[in-house]
Formats: structure tokens, C-alpha cells, sequence
């Protein structure tokens, strides 16, 4: 029998970690693809709320997930 992992939206994920992240006072943000920062910041990037300044670029959100551990190993992100 194979495992079938449950599928969870990027909406909803970004919410995950955004909730776990909020103890860091940072928050995970996405860049439109047509936004004139995309190619310096890639999809998402994070963004420390108290000394309002970029923290990491080109974020891999299902990485971060998994590795925040709001990502549970049935859970994957849908396409």
C-alpha cells in the first residue's frame, strides 16, 4: 500500500510559517513575478518586523516548512 501525502496550499502554508515566525519578530513574505525586486528576492523572502530590514532572499517555502516543523510528514505543497 503507498503512503498518499495530503496536499496543502501555499496560502496556507505561508500562513504556518508566518504564525511560527512571529515569535522571531520576522515574516514571510512573496514577491510577485512581475515585481521589479523579483529577480534580487526571488519568490518569498523574509523580513525582520523589528529593524524592518531583509533577512533571507530566495526562501524555498516547503524547506523552511519542513524545517520550522509546520509541515507534518504527510503533508506536501501542492502545485
Amino acid at each position: 500500500m503507498t503512503a498518499t501525502k495530503v496536499s496543502v496550499s501555499v496560502r496556507a502554508l505561508l500562513a504556518r510559517v508566518n504564525r511560527k515566525l512571529a515569535h522571531e519578530y520576522l515574516v514571510l513574505k512573496r514577491c510577485k513575478s512581475d515585481s521589479r525586486w523579483y529577480n534580487e528576492l526571488g519568490d518569498f523572502y523574509a523580513v525582520s518586523i523589528s529593524r524592518n530590514h531583509i533577512d533571507a532572499q530566495h526562501v524555498e517555502l516547503e524547506k523552511w516548512a519542513k524545517e520550522l516543523g509546520v509541515l507534518k510528514p504527510y503533508e506536501k505543497l501542492a502545485d
